[in-house]
């Protein structure tokens, strides 16, 4: 029991102890506050208080239980705040670390004037060990980030309270430093709309991106850093993004005035230049500017924001496809910040600038090889590559297209003769998918000599799209995944008439790969010239496999074929041009064949389709049939209605080929086009192996479709019964819609029935009316009768003729054209004629013997010619003997009833084929259709001739059999008098005979019946008939029987002798 003393001295301590309070401790615990940071960022976490506590029990643990905080003043209250947090410092640093750090309380729904903020009961990050342990604690504030920047609100600390072990809990008011005025800082960005391009080509440079306003709000703010993101990893350098500039614009401009075009490298102040090419520190997708000059810090008091332009540069190598593009992101809190300068506090901003631009460009794709499995040799076109081009985003024009040749046949780039590739000509495509020069548009070329500056021997530009010259602009329309929109073009090399490797130990070979392509497309504000996609000329297209073309000798080489054919023609038009071919042969003379296709298989003969296929020289290089063309072949019978072969053609060292048809008189009924192209095998060399260099089948396919012909009507009025000379009336009316020039009518006279033997060579007719033609103009709903004298004048046949009539006419406004309309033969094989009615017919007798004389196509006698002059011609003999290389002259009646290329001459055992001109070292005749002769040489050797021909219907008309004796030595031979009996007094006596020699010396010896010489004649004589007009020379001739001899003589020796015998009364 304690005394009054003792109970006395405890009151005295309690209340001298309820007054100690110096550290605002109470019981075993003390607590102080300290402020620290004012400026709170936007967006970031700020230590704006710390708090300490000590426990100075020994026997209990402390917890810290709540805090108290008030606004004091300012502009905001706690509604403002987005979180109040606490955190132990754990680490034991003396600045605040979130990550190293424990949170030990938080509020995040605050409001009003005063807020509370305790730990979790759970929370282990409150407690303060007893035994004197110390506890510093962070106060930490974040602002909303819709705060108004630069606006304060004063904050004081009031109150903690500290629990003990038993729950007994003490508040402790806090002191100053216990208030902090709190600013909101941060970076405010506005950015400008439409700055950044609807599309980038590549190769584009100083394109701005972006433009934004920047400024500091209630702190400076310096350390500035911007990072970029890219989510297509465009920070590649040459092949994406290769610079990224950020700069200062000096100007007052606001945001809504700023137009792309304002941005100028010259007069901007670059903060940071980035070069991508040569950074290693840049990733793909992220690209950091933190090393800002010309603007270091941000000023809160600068007048006015600062104006900044984020530009780049982008490589020429970008691969442009249909999804290619770019990405510009600042969009994440750590995208763009800085540090305040007053008290070094991360200062974010929250940027909204996240745009995708498409990169638009060209695409190059399908890249093939087009050269095929033909041969190439000098003088030939080369069909090389074909490849795609795709715009993407945007129209495009091709400037260029460079290819590139890296093979032992480089291009020439010199001055001089051309050697090896001298031009090279790009084709764009028409839709056909393959090359063909004649649907395909040449689009640009390369005269290759080196006078443009980029071109080498391995190098070749092609410029495309060039003002005022003569090919078309390449425009490319942006590519939408529709295969229309694809371009293809066709790289084609023209080979010169020499070749020189450049590699003696390798072949001769040629590459096609892709290099510069360039192009021009608007991006909306300026042109910009730019480079397609993924080829260079020192990374060439394809990667791999590179095209290759050999090259090899040959003897033929073709250089170009060409297709001359008009869109339609008529039913019954003749030579209508198809083909133009032009190839080179490696020697001087030599015959081949040529072999057309006709892919439609319409080669018929008759009249629904092709009836005869021609080939002349094209002489004067024009490309189409001229007067002085030369006739080379024709042929009318085809085995194989795909094929037509024409042979034993004569190839020179130059070649310009025409290829024609006739078109039957009811090929349009067929409804099918006729083509013509060079076959696979289309040009041989006979006679041995021949080698042929260029495109076979030539990639040239000539199609015309047949109309009907515009002439129809043709109608015998009259045929009178007359025996010798009878009259026929024909009357023509066009009804075609059409002026027509008709060139020729006339009848025609068939054996025995409509397909019959055209014997019209044995009747003469003429015009008979004075004011009558057989040519003139016949215009539209106009009719024409005219009449025709007629005579059967070569009675050779016999029997019944049907009469019609053929006719030769073209449109007045066409003076090239032959269109024909004569009897036909219609796809079954019946004959028509094209008179209407067609059922005249007469009667004809013959008064000659076929067995005695020479077919009656020919006029007769025949002639033996020195020289193909006709002054030099005589007499020909059949069985006789004539001098070696004498020309042998056959006149036809009418040429023009000759089908031409039936003619069959066969010389001993040499046949021969149609020539325009002679050559005794070829077997050949000429036929001249305008004077009705066939000529040939009789060559060295006595030979039995035969002459086969047929008529234009495809009749065979008889056949013509001669023979000739050449001999070496002087020969005389068939010695005969004629007439003979001679009747005395009479001046018609002759003898004939015939001499194997040219200036042979003769003596002719006539002896009567009693062995006396009555008459004497020397001479000198040419081989072949020779006749002798006994009449003018025998002036004592007297009736009797008299015996002849006849000698030849060489050096004054007698070689040749023969005996004819002579009666005169």
């Amino acid at each position: 029991m304690r005394t009054n003393i003792q109970q006395y001295c405890v009151l005295i301590l309690v209340i001298l102890c309820s007054f100690w309070i110096p550290e605002k401790t109470f019981a075993n615990y003390t607590a102080s506050t300290s402020a620290i940071k004012g400026f709170v960022p936007i967006g970031t976490e700020v230590a704006v208080f710390t708090l300490t506590i000590t426990n100075s029990s020994s026997t209990s643990n402390m917890t810290l239980s709540h805090m108290e905080f008030s606004k004091t003043d300012g502009n905001f209250n706690f509604d403002q705040f987005d979180s109040i947090k606490v955190y132990q410092n754990t680490d034991e640093d003396s600045n605040f670390n979130e990550s190293s750090n424990d949170l030990t309380a938080e509020q995040l729904t605050l409001g009003g004037d005063a807020t509370t903020v305790s730990p979790s009961n759970d929370n282990t990050n409150k407690t303060i060990n007893q035994g004197g342990e110390q506890k510093l604690f962070w106060i930490v504030f974040k602002l909303k980030d819709n705060t108004t920047l630069a606006d304060t609100s004063g904050i004081t600390f009031d109150k903690v309270t500290v629990c003990d072990d038993q729950n007994s809990c003490t508040p402790t008011t806090l002191t100053d430093p216990n208030y902090k005025s709190i600013t909101a800082t941060g970076i405010e960005v506005t950015y400008a709309d439409n700055i950044a391009p609807s599309i980038i080509f590549p190769g584009s440079k100083n394109v701005p991106i972006a433009f934004f306003h920047i400024a500091a709000k209630g702190d400076n703010v310096n350390n500035l850093s911007l990072k970029i993101t890219d989510t297509y990893g465009n920070f590649v350098g040459n092949q994406g993004v290769e610079k990224v500039v950020l700069s200062k614009d000096p100007s007052s401009r606001t945001i809504n005035e700023v137009v792309p075009g304002n941005y100028s490298n010259a007069t901007v102040q670059v903060i940071q230049e980035k070069d991508i090419s040569s950074s290693d520190s840049v990733s793909e997708s992220i690209i950091t500017l933190n090393q800002w000059t010309n603007l270091t810090t941000l000023l809160t008091d600068a007048p006015d924001p600062y104006n900044i332009w984020l530009a780049y540069d982008f490589g020429e190598d970008i691969l442009v496809t249909a999804d290619s593009k770019l990405n510009i992101s600042i969009t994440g809190k750590d995208d763009f910040f800085g540090f305040g300068e007053e008290e070094g506090s991360l200062t974010l901003t929250t940027p909204n600038e996240n745009l995708t631009i498409s990169f638009a460009g060209i695409e190059i794709a399908d890249i093939n090889q087009i050269s095929g499995e033909n041969s190439y040799d000098a003088n030939t076109t080369i069909p090389a590559l074909a490849f795609s081009l795709r715009a993407h985003q945007a129209v495009v024009t091709v400037n260029k297209i460079t290819i590139v040749n890296n093979g032992s046949i480089p291009f020439f780039a010199s001055s001089g003769p051309k050697v090896n590739i001298e031009k090279v000509k790009i084709y764009r495509d028409t839709g056909g998918g393959a090359y063909n020069t004649q649907d395909d548009i040449l689009v640009g070329e390369l005269e290759l000599n080196g006078s443009d500056s980029e071109q080498t021997t391995k190098i070749a530009p092609i410029r495309l799209s060039i003002p005022n010259d003569d090919f078309p602009d390449v425009v490319l329309e942006a590519y939408d995944n529709n295969p229309n929109n694809v371009q293809t073009f066709f790289v084609v090399y023209d080979v010169a008439s020499d070749i020189v490797s450049t590699d003696s130990t390798t072949k001769n070979y040629v590459t096609a790969e892709i290099g510069d392509i360039t192009a021009t497309g608007n991006s909306g504000s300026i042109d910009i010239l730019f480079k397609a996609s993924g080829a260079s000329n020192t990374a060439t297209l394809p990667l791999d496999s590179k095209p290759s073309i050999d090259l090899t000798e040959t003897t033929i080489q073709i250089v170009e074929t060409i297709d001359i054919s008009p869109t339609t023609a008529f039913d019954g038009e003749i030579k209508v041009p198809m083909l133009y071919i032009n190839f080179k042969s490696d020697t001087e003379v030599q015959t081949g064949k040529i072999k057309i296709k006709n892919s439609q298989a319409n080669f018929y003969s008759k009249s629904t389709g092709i009836t005869k296929v021609w080939v002349y020289e094209d002489k004067n290089s024009s490309q189409t049939l001229d007067d002085g063309d030369k006739f080379l072949r024709s042929v009318s019978q085809f085995p194989n209605p795909k094929e037509a072969l024409l042979e034993n053609i004569e190839f020179n060292h130059d070649n310009e080929f025409l290829i024609l048809y006739d078109i039957g008189l009811l090929a349009s009924e067929e409804n099918k086009p006729f083509a013509a192209q060079i076959a696979e095998n289309g040009l041989e060399i006979e006679g041995g192996s021949s080698t042929v260099s260029g495109v076979l089948p030539s990639i040239e396919v000539a199609q015309i479709t047949a109309v009907n012909n515009p002439l129809k009507v043709v109608t015998i009025e009259t045929v009178t019964d007359a025996i010798t000379t009878f009259n026929i009336e024909l009357s023509i009316t066009n009804d075609s819609g059409l002026a027509l020039n008709i060139t020729e009518i006339k009848p025609k006279f068939y054996l025995s029935e409509k397909g019959g033997l055209d014997i019209s060579y044995e009747f003469t007719t003429s015009v008979a009316t004075v004011d009558g033609a057989d040519s003139f103009i016949l215009n539209h709903n106009d009719t024409k009768n005219i009449n025709f004298n007629c005579s059967h004048t070569i009675p050779y046949s016999q029997g019944t003729v049907l009469i019609d009539a053929h006719v030769m006419y073209q449109k007045q406004v066409s003076p090239n054209q032959k269109i024909s309309l004569q009897r036909y033969q219609d796809g079954l094989g019946d004959w028509s004629l094209i008179v209407n009615p067609d059922t005249h017919e007469r009667e004809i007798i013959s008064n000659m013997t076929s067995a005695t004389i020479p077919p009656s196509y020919l006029v007769h006698p025949l002639k033996l010619c020195s020289s193909e002059s006709s002054n030099t011609c005589e007499n020909f003999l059949n069985g006789t003997s004539i001098g070696k290389n004498k020309i042998l002259s056959l006149e036809f009646v009418d040429s023009s009833i000759i089908d031409e290329s039936s003619i069959r001459l066969i010389r001993g055992n040499d046949i021969l084929f149609q020539k325009e001109e002679l050559d005794k070292a070829i077997n050949s005749f000429t036929l001249d259709k305008t004077t009705n002769f066939l000529k040939f040489y009789v060559g060295e050797t006595s030979a039995d001739v035969s002459l086969s021909v047929e008529d234009l219907s495809g009749n065979e008309m008889s056949i013509t059999n001669l023979s000739y004796l050449i001999s070496e030595s002087i020969d005389i031979t068939n010695p005969v008098f004629y007439p003979n009996p001679h009747i005395f007094g009479s001046n018609n006596l002759n003898l004939g005979f015939s001499t194997s020699q040219d200036n042979t010396t003769i003596k002719l010896y006539i002896f009567n019946h009693l062995g006396q010489q009555v008459f004497y004649h020397t001479d000198i004589v040419q081989s072949g008939l020779n006749v002798i007009s006994i009449s003018d020379l025998w002036a004592d001739m007297v009736p009797g029987i008299f015996i002849c001899r006849i000698l030849s003589e060489e050096d004054g020796r007698i070689v040749s002798s023969k005996t004819a015998k002579l009666a005169i009364y």
